[in-house]
């Protein structure tokens, strides 16, 4: 152990000035334009908003609030018969379970684009397909 013989204030004391010389030799002690804490304070959910779009992960995640919110977004009659399975550059492709539910929905794909679109606040679908 390096500091052998020495109080536990002693070892503190000694990596506190470490850190302090080695803060100062890199420019990143406090109030250098390089330091980690700023004064600047901002929300959480700013934060969060920011890291997701730094990341890319705001396409990702409308696609997952479609799929978590089928039901909400097109209704609980149509929910009960279909499944969304992917949504792919704009294309949703949904599962319907019943023949004569799929020929009804087929009719009705503009309304149920306009739904998700609305849900969804962009233009996520353009394109709605029916597979049995």
């Amino acid at each position: 152990m390096l500091f052998k013989n020495r109080t536990a204030w002693e070892v503190s004391e000694t990596e506190r000035k470490y850190k302090q010389r080695k803060n100062k030799k890199f420019g990143a002690g406090p109030g250098t334009a390089n330091s980690t804490r700023r004064n600047k304070t901002f929300h959480i959910d700013d934060a969060i908003k920011d890291f997701i779009q730094e990341a890319g992960y705001e396409k990702k995640l409308t696609d997952v609030h479609l799929f978590l919110h089928w039901e909400e977004i097109v209704g609980h009659a149509i929910a009960r018969v279909t499944i969304p399975e992917k949504l792919e550059r704009g294309r949703l492709t949904v599962k319907v379970l019943d023949d004569s539910w799929r020929h009804q929905l087929h009719y009705m794909r503009q309304e149920l684009m306009d739904k998700i679109n609305l849900a969804t606040r962009e233009n996520t679908v353009r394109e709605v397909m029916l597979t049995r």
